[in-house]
């Protein structure tokens, strides 16, 4: 029988260890305590965000108009009880720390944005606004935040089987998209806007939510499938099963490539193929004899001999 080349085989090794590797990669996300922790923070900081300034507001005189003040301003040092969203500011920034920790191992720059917005939100409460203007150390903060939380979601794009929309590069990308929008429509309320509180918590509260909606998609992306009614019969096989659902031949096996490559291990390799044909004229039937030297078994003949 013949075999292939030594270069062909060696590259279709590559390839389908680089497969393996990067599903294995992929799958390989934090464990369940650390998940549960994941959605925990994730799901926290939008709540203390718009938990801090709704009190905030309620607290302030009269002359407060939430449609043009800046949440800055709440924390602010001529904010009437400041402490509130000061400290919203804090829990937001230990969130972001906590779901960086706790994403999977293999998204570092995802978990480094991320990180570097939590920071930015807790250098915004220990540099608060002054009762008028601003400071160089509070705008500098400020736009690092935003800027961070912006771009974050063009970095949780990934490569891996079965991925929610979301987390492939389009879905990542058009969310970024619709991110950057938001930011040019916060820094035109900058410019003597009359809606800049506005614009400015509904940015907040989209952004920061974000984490939370990925965060979840990752935990849908992790569980494991449920086959728990797909039963086999008793006097049927799995071969035999996809046989009846696939009349067009497929291979089927759970070889190596390496073993693939050399063609046999103390005898004949055989390919289950599913088909109800002649196997000499399924697609990928004996033809695999002459490309990888192994054999073709119907999953009729499989279900004949099997024990």
């Amino acid at each position: 029988m013949a075999s292939l080349s030594s270069e062909a085989a060696g590259a279709r090794q590559v390839r389908l260890t680089g497969e393996l590797i990067a599903s294995r990669a992929w799958s390989a996300g934090p464990g369940p305590a650390a998940a549960r922790w994941a959605v925990a923070s994730a799901a926290l900081s939008p709540v203390a965000t718009i938990g801090g300034w709704l009190v905030a507001e309620a607290l302030q005189p009269p002359s407060y108009s939430p449609l043009r003040s800046t949440i800055s301003g709440l924390a602010g040092l001529g904010a009437t009880d400041r402490w509130i969203m000061t400290l919203a500011l804090l829990v937001v920034g230990a969130c972001y720390f906590a779901t960086a920790a706790c994403l999977p191992a293999v998204w570092v720059p995802a978990r480094i944005v991320l990180m570097v917005a939590g920071l930015s939100s807790i250098g915004i409460a220990l540099s608060p606004e002054p009762a008028r203007g601003s400071t160089p150390q509070h705008l500098a903060w400020t736009s690092l935040g935003a800027v961070a939380i912006t771009v974050w979601p063009a970095f949780t794009a990934r490569q891996g089987p079965s991925l929610p929309p979301i987390l492939q590069a389009r879905g990542a990308a058009g969310v970024t998209a619709v991110f950057l929008a938001l930011l040019a429509w916060l820094i035109f309320e900058t410019q003597g806007g009359g809606a800049l509180g506005l614009a400015e918590r509904l940015v907040s509260a989209v952004e920061e939510t974000w984490p939370l909606v990925v965060t979840l998609a990752l935990r849908y992306a992790a569980e494991p499938a449920d086959f728990t009614e797909q039963v086999t019969p008793d006097d049927s096989s799995a071969v035999q099963e996809i046989a009846k659902a696939a009349p067009v031949g497929e291979a089927f096996n759970t070889l190596l490539p390496s073993v693939l490559a050399v063609g046999q291990v103390e005898g004949p390799l055989d390919l289950f193929i599913a088909g109800d044909g002649d196997a000499e004229a399924l697609p990928g039937g004996r033809a695999n004899e002459e490309v990888v030297g192994v054999g073709a078994l119907r999953g009729d003949e499989f279900g004949r001999n099997r024990n």
